[in-house]
């Protein structure tokens, strides 16, 4: 018997015509454990206002999931295309107690519904799904094959890598999706078969580009050691975008197996610097900091302050291994104003922790950057003069306001009423007593500005 309570909850659900009023019963039928009400809800989740649909998929989701699931299984097959995506999304949320009823589902006549509920338990990942997928593979869709497939990955089972194999040889066109999921399996008895698979495959970086690329990608996950002279062999005959693969799966193995870097590969790397791909090119940015202790090259400098991570990485690397931050500048001048100021900011709090102690001292390399940064004040516009007046503060204050006080004096007033207020937001504590210098000025709109923002 079910209560009034939830049998008007309900009926308000279906009929009332106030969408805030539907929402609220979804929500209070979360209170249920009835499969009636998972039911309800269930239909709910085809409701026209997405709030209803939201508060009927939280509600399932805090009743129990077995009888949840079966009640949200059945609108894979809904004709809406929402709702099939928003029952697929519930049904991975609700996890392992979804596969049973989710496998009634992967042999429907439809084969959209059959790749949809494919899709579904491999994004579920469970193992119990393996020996329902398998028999898919002689399914007459090609779909529903290279779906079954994905989602073997996705489950990351090795006891599948013979099928796998299989259906590598067998299907030409789901090759580049069985060398996904061998990179998702990642297990190290693949390293050899796929190793086959890449000297094998004709014509590389032409028609089966797609598939070398998947493979070599694979490679990177599951390689043992022996692999790594192997891809060494292949990089040399190879061009374009897949050598810059290669070139970056041989650094992911030798960095997983803690082997040194090869000197000879140092262009390689290099090389790979100018790939679209982050994860690419800082792979390339790990292996020549590695190769090249002390300094940074170049080529590697001429990249801060395009990756976030990497600007990262290689402060920490010159922290760590006592670089001087003058090796971050061997091509500041030809950087442009954005460069310098990305360059700059980033080095700034690092800076500030070096410099702001009771021991320390201007090092030669910091009266040197310093010297640089002074030089570019007169080719930098007020934005990027602020970012470096800040840098010179942390380099050596005294110097900074003997230095700073003679060029902001040149300005006429209107450039150095703008100068002191981006200046104005500067970190160094001592940014303060730079205004205090104009209280002053001769210029009435440079007094009445440094008084408005020292309040005096």
């Amino acid at each position: 018997m079910i209560p009034n309570s939830i049998q008007e909850h309900i009926q308000t659900l279906l009929t009332d015509a106030d969408e805030s009023r539907r929402r609220q019963a979804a929500e209070d039928l979360s209170l249920s454990n009835n499969l009636m009400v998972s039911a309800v809800l269930s239909l709910a989740l085809q409701d026209s206002d997405k709030g209803v649909r939201d508060a009927a998929s939280r509600s399932l989701l805090q009743l129990p999931h077995k009888t949840s699931a079966l009640a949200i299984v059945e609108y894979l097959t809904d004709s809406n295309f929402t709702t099939r995506n928003l029952a697929s999304k519930l049904l991975v949320e609700i996890g392992d107690d979804s596969v049973a009823p989710l496998l009634d589902y992967v042999n429907h006549e439809n084969p959209d519904v059959k790749k949809l509920a494919i899709d579904t338990i491999g994004l579920i990942g469970s193992p119990k799904a393996v020996s329902s997928l398998l028999p898919l593979f002689f399914d007459a869709d090609e779909n529903v094959v290279v779906a079954a497939i994905e989602a073997l990955g996705n489950i990351r089972d090795r006891s599948v890598i013979p099928q796998l194999t299989t259906a590598y040889v067998c299907y030409p066109y789901a090759r580049v999706m069985v060398a996904e999921a061998f990179g998702k399996i990642a297990d190290v008895s693949l390293s050899m078969i796929i190793l086959a698979m890449l000297r094998e495959l004709e014509n590389r970086d032409g028609d089966n580009a797609l598939i070398a690329y998947a493979l070599v990608e694979a490679l990177a996950q599951c390689g043992n050691e022996k692999a790594i002279p192997e891809l060494e062999k292949i990089i040399d005959d190879t061009s374009g975008r897949l050598q810059h693969v290669l070139i970056y799966s041989y650094i992911i193995l030798a960095e997983r197996y803690h082997l040194p870097f090869d000197e000879l590969h140092t262009s390689h790397f290099i090389q790979i610097l100018s790939d679209e791909d982050e994860k690419i090119v800082f792979a390339g940015v790990r292996a020549l900091t590695a190769l090249t202790k002390k300094r940074i090259l170049p080529e590697v400098v001429r990249l801060f302050g395009s990756y976030g991570d990497i600007d990262a990485y290689l402060i920490n690397v010159m922290l760590q291994q006592n670089i001087p931050f003058i090796e971050l500048f061997p091509l500041y001048s030809s950087f442009s104003n954005d460069e310098k100021k990305t360059s700059l900011i980033k080095i700034l709090p690092h800076l500030k922790e070096r410099t702001q102690t009771e021991t320390y001292t201007p090092s030669r390399e910091d009266n040197a950057l310093f010297d640089i940064l002074l030089q570019d004040w007169h080719s930098a516009d007020n934005e990027l003069r602020s970012i470096i007046v800040d840098v010179l503060f942390f380099l050596n204050e005294e110097k900074a306001f003997e230095s700073i006080v003679p060029l902001v004096n040149e300005m006429d007033g209107w450039s150095r009423v703008e100068f002191l207020q981006l200046a104005s937001n500067a970190t160094h504590q001592r940014n303060g007593e730079l205004l205090m210098r104009y209280l002053d000025d001769p210029e009435e709109m440079v007094r009445e500005f440094v008084q408005s923002v020292l309040m005096v």
